[in-house]
């Protein structure tokens, strides 16, 4: 009886060490056995800036005519003079510019008397009083980006669009594009043969404004 007691506790204790060593070489395996990843997520902004612009220069801005109205002999004869206009925007609706001057005419300096632009617009002629101005589309935006040039200051030889006291669109632009001389700007005058002697002028502001929705 005793030696089967013996063998019995050496079963249980064989089998309690056998059950204790799979135990301890099975631990390190079971937590990756039924662990889950780790994630955790969040988002980043990133914002950015693009600032609305737009540049308009004029090249001359002291203009005076390249004949003399009326000349030493009496004769008469049709002055131009122009200068180039720079305009560049990234504003997705263009541009547009206005023509604005300070007599309704060329003003004479010491005196009274004030050569009128022209109604609307009119054909020059020299020898009658007539002042006035024009755009000239120089193309430089490339073909089908033509600049909307308004009727009355479409540049035509010895034509001229009215320039008032009064601000008035003479052109515009639907789009972006970079700084370029899009234009000239050219002014025409002509006198009777017995207007007053001596200088006359005007002051013109031209305007450029891009328009946001």
């Amino acid at each position: 009886m005793e030696k089967f007691v013996l063998k019995h506790r050496g079963k249980i204790i064989s089998f309690l060490t056998f059950g204790l060593m799979v135990a301890l070489v099975s631990m390190p395996f079971s937590p990756y056995l039924f662990a889950e990843d780790l994630e955790e997520e969040d988002d980043v902004t990133v914002t950015a800036t693009i600032q609305a612009w737009l540049n308009f220069a004029i090249d001359e801005t002291d203009l005076t005519l390249d004949q003399d109205l009326v000349d030493s002999d009496g004769g008469t004869h049709i002055g131009t003079a122009n200068t180039e206009l720079t305009v560049g925007t990234n504003n997705a609706l263009g541009w547009n510019l206005q023509i604005e001057g300070s007599n309704n005419g060329l003003a004479q300096v010491e005196g009274e008397h004030v050569i009128s632009t022209v109604s609307g617009s009119d054909i020059l002629v020299a020898g009658t009083d007539g002042y006035g101005a024009t755009i000239d589309d120089l193309g430089a935006l490339g073909a089908g980006n033509d600049l909307n040039i308004e009727t009355n200051w479409v540049e035509a030889a010895d034509f001229a669009g009215e320039v008032t006291d009064s601000a008035t669109q003479i052109v515009s632009y639907d789009g972006v594009h970079e700084n370029t001389a899009v234009a000239n700007f050219i002014v025409r005058a002509a006198a009777q043969a017995i207007t007053p002697s001596g200088d006359y002028t005007d002051t013109i502001t031209l305007t450029a404004t891009a328009p946001i929705e």
